[in-house]
């Protein structure tokens, strides 16, 4: 577990990829992309991811970006951003400007540039992601997994 909030786990992938292979590689884990549902856990988040910037863990050449996907999607549909999980989204953090829809960007990233606020981007991006655990998955991995 990287970070620790309200007893739910968050923990920061190492590797990038794209919207919908990083929302898959969370529920095979048992988890969900991140719902950032207070202000609370947008503080922490963007702190922590921070200071993985200034240790350069996240500035690796390696990656297209410096962002990170969360469980927030358009949905055409019903004219709104939504939760992985179909909740309604209550609280945001969209960077001045945002969101803006340049290039059809239906998936929500926290923006590096923006102090991790968030940001409107094509799904296809390939970012690195940030997978939540409730409390009762936890105690389920094993040390390595």
């Amino acid at each position: 577990c990287d970070l620790r909030i309200d007893g739910d786990c968050f923990m920061v992938s190492s590797e990038a990829d794209t919207y919908y292979r990083a929302r898959m590689k969370c529920q095979r884990k048992g988890g969900v992309l991140a719902q950032i549902e207070s202000q609370k856990v947008q503080d922490i988040l963007a702190f922590y991811l921070g200071r993985l910037e200034t240790t350069n863990e996240v500035t690796d050449s390696d990656f297209e970006t410096r962002n990170f996907w969360i469980g927030l999607t358009y949905k055409t549909a019903k004219d709104s951003f939504r939760w992985a999980t179909g909740e309604h989204q209550a609280f945001t953090s969209f960077a001045f400007g945002q969101p803006d829809n340049q290039g059809f960007g239906n998936c929500v990233e926290l923006q590096a540039s923006a102090a991790f606020n968030w940001n409107d981007q094509r799904c296809k991006t390939r970012n690195r992601y940030i997978c939540q655990f409730a409390q009762e998955h936890i105690s389920r991995w094993g040390p390595g997994s």
